[in-house]
């Protein structure tokens, strides 16, 4: 098998960590079209740089807007007992935080379009019209991600796609996958969380 080497930031990006790792050519799944997408060692590094890129932007968006929560729901239950300027700092400190994992992200989401046809596996074809942030689900053992979000235009259209039949979703003979419907979440160009449902693994 053919691998290449992989240098790429992760979540911690901010501290500029920098990861070496050998990577090779991968399948990954598109839920909301039931897709299979077949990617070689040399393109799967480049769209590992990218899925790392997201990923983190999406994790610190998340955290920071955990860390707010936590906050306020610490503040409600200490109210009486803590004077408010005990907070003061922390709470300013934390909303700047999120502010700015908010700008970040909508930065690296301005070109995306706000509403994108739906079921479909967007590409750099499509950018013309369209551009949407993809959930792709490696199928080969990796210790990477789970599930991860690729922006459309940087998936290549010569990449070999298989669109599973109605038969094998329901069957599952041609795959080794278990279909049955589920709720996919997108992130829309704004960064909110939206869902719908689709075909996915059981």
């Amino acid at each position: 098998m053919t691998k290449g080497t992989q240098q790429s930031s992760l979540d911690n990006v901010s501290k500029n960590t920098v990861v070496n790792g050998e990577h090779g050519p991968q399948v990954y799944f598109h839920p909301g079209s039931a897709t299979l997408l077949c990617v070689d060692a040399k393109d799967n590094r480049l769209l590992i740089q990218e899925q790392l890129k997201m990923t983190a932007l999406l994790e610190n968006q998340k955290k920071a807007q955990i860390a707010l929560d936590e906050l306020n729901f610490e503040m409600l239950t200490q109210a009486g007992k803590q004077p408010q300027r005990v907070y003061d700092s922390k709470l300013q400190s934390t909303y700047q935080q999120l502010n700015d994992a908010n700008k970040q992200l909508k930065a690296e989401l301005k070109t995306l379009t706000a509403k994108i046809p739906e079921g479909e596996l967007l590409d750099e074809n499509s950018k013309g019209s369209a551009i949407g942030l993809m959930e792709l689900i490696p199928l080969q053992k990796t210790a990477g991600f789970k599930s991860t979000y690729v922006r459309s235009d940087k998936i290549r259209s010569h990449w070999r796609k298989y669109k599973l039949s109605e038969v094998d979703k329901e069957s599952g003979e041609a795959s080794f996958i278990k279909y049955t419907d589920k709720e996919v979440t997108d992130v829309d160009a704004n960064g909110n969380e939206t869902k719908k449902s689709s075909i996915g693994k059981g």
